[in-house]
């Protein structure tokens, strides 16, 4: 899969980071592709436009309505210069847009995204035209996509879905034929920062006399045969439960989907004419949650198993009790405080024939709605499109920056690796449907099942093959 092309707007934002902190080369090898890697030369000293200069603007002079949840609020509401870089950001991305096109901003702001979806389906059921942009996660999907209540982004002329400033690796997983009802990308800062990652705690690593793995990494042979060589006999329970030391440590709504497809694993993708299809083969699953099984059941990993106990999950870590933990960058930017001595690097491969990391995108990636009920889509879509474009110029760079300045001072293989981390992140439909079958790995560790070759049986392909026909009937396509 060719490389996001707005990720080498990242790289250069963490290039010219690490030139200020002490000019540290960041080093290059393995499995890279060159268009991720910081260019010689700006878009400005190319003489290329950039992305939100070549957007023609209007000017409306009327107000542009966005309901969204409080975790995700900073991507749209920063109504003041705070001194936080991010945030700053985002608020002179607010002057610049209303300025340019005339528009105030105002914000519904709600604890759960449950009230967001409310909103979105009360103004769709009743024909209002009360806020232009939701954002909503995972939830969104089931009922607000397939409850019909969204409009089609991809009709809206004034949104440039196919530039390089949303997100082409979503793009190419979930918009079905010609209908395109949620998207992500840079209009949501956020939503980079949810994509799997693992962090690796390097005190536990040196007293093995284990080195670190980013040279596995960069060499294409950081497998899971690899991390679990690293993990094996480090559990020690003995020492009681406040004590007790991790090979590994993790949550079960995200730990499972990222080791799966981490490891090339799919359920679900569009085929050439773009409807999906069930796409797993029984042995390429079987094998990957052998593995799996090992490095959590058999190991004997902290594998947190109910909701709410992800905070374990990372206390373990943050305490030095586990080798590795298994999180997103936004987990790291909110738990680890000033930790030092970790490092990070992306999941695991299957092998080292496998040619790229991946990363999944759990479903607390924020995603961009618009009513079907909306009275003037043009409108939403040229604002929408005005804001991803002054975020991939001058915002996302930032956001980058927020995530490895403190780490590029102390470890300068971190921007490296946050770059195999966000190159090829993993969109799966079935999983934001929440077909049951997305769900397979995650429900066996529950259950410490040391086997599901009787999951995978004629009658559960079907099953699967079923639900996925319901999602279309929804999207109201017919398989061709």
């Amino acid at each position: 899969m060719k490389a996001y092309t707005w990720l080498r707007r990242l790289a250069a934002g963490a290039l010219a980071v690490l030139l200020v902190l002490s000019a540290v080369s960041c080093g290059n090898g393995g499995d890279t592709e060159a268009d991720t890697r910081p260019d010689a030369e700006t878009e400005a000293e190319s003489g290329e436009p950039s992305a939100y200069s070549a957007i023609e603007k209007t000017k409306y002079n009327r107000e542009f309505a966005i309901a969204t949840r409080s975790g995700v609020q900073r991507d749209v509401k920063v109504e003041k210069i705070t001194g936080e870089v991010l945030d700053d950001a985002v608020y002179e991305r607010n002057i610049v847009v209303s300025e340019d096109f005339g528009v105030t901003f105002t914000y519904e702001v709600k604890d759960t995204n449950d009230e967001v979806n409310r909103l979105l389906l009360t103004q769709a059921g009743t024909s209002l035209d009360e806020y232009d942009l939701y954002i909503g996660q995972k939830q969104a999907y089931n009922t607000c996509v397939l409850g019909g209540y969204l409009y089609n982004l991809a009709e809206m002329d004034t949104l440039k879905l196919d530039q390089k400033y949303w997100d082409q690796a979503f793009n190419a997983a979930m918009n079905v034929e010609d209908k395109a009802f949620v998207a992500t990308g840079d209009i949501s800062p956020f939503s980079m920062r949810i994509s799997t990652c693992m962090t690796f705690n390097k005190k536990m690593l040196d007293d093995r006399r284990i080195a670190y793995p980013y040279a596995l990494v960069d060499s294409g042979d950081w497998t899971m045969d690899a991390l679990l060589a690293m993990t094996t006999d480090v559990t020690n329970k003995d020492l009681g439960e406040d004590s007790a030391v991790y090979g590994f440590t993790c949550w079960t709504m995200e730990t499972s989907y990222s080791l799966f497809y981490g490891m090339g694993g799919r359920f679900v993708a569009l085929n050439a004419e773009k409807l999906p299809e069930i796409v797993y083969k029984n042995e390429d699953v079987i094998n990957r949650y052998e593995k799996i099984y090992k490095l959590i059941v058999e190991q004997d990993a902290f594998y947190a198993t109910h909701i709410d106990d992800y905070e374990q999950v990372y206390e373990n870590f943050i305490e030095g009790r586990a080798m590795f933990c298994d999180l997103t960058p936004a987990k790291i930017a909110g738990a680890f405080g000033e930790m030092e001595d970790y490092g990070i690097v992306p999941p695991p491969k299957y092998d080292k024939i496998q040619s790229q990391y991946l990363s999944f995108v759990p479903g607390s990636v924020p995603l961009t709605m618009v009513s079907k009920s909306e009275g003037d889509p043009e409108f939403v879509g040229a604002i929408m499109d005005a804001m991803a474009a002054y975020n991939y110029d001058n915002v996302t760079p930032k956001m980058y920056e927020s995530v490895v300045k403190l780490k590029a001072a102390r470890d300068p293989d971190s921007p490296r690796m946050l770059d195999y981390i966000l190159r090829n992140r993993v969109f799966d439909l079935g999983f934001l449907a929440d077909l049951e079958i997305t769900n397979l790995i995650k429900d066996n560790l529950g259950k410490s099942n040391p086997a599901i070759a009787s999951k995978l049986s004629a009658s559960a392909r079907r099953q699967a093959e079923n639900d996925l026909r319901t999602v279309l009937r929804k999207l109201q396509l017919e398989r061709k």
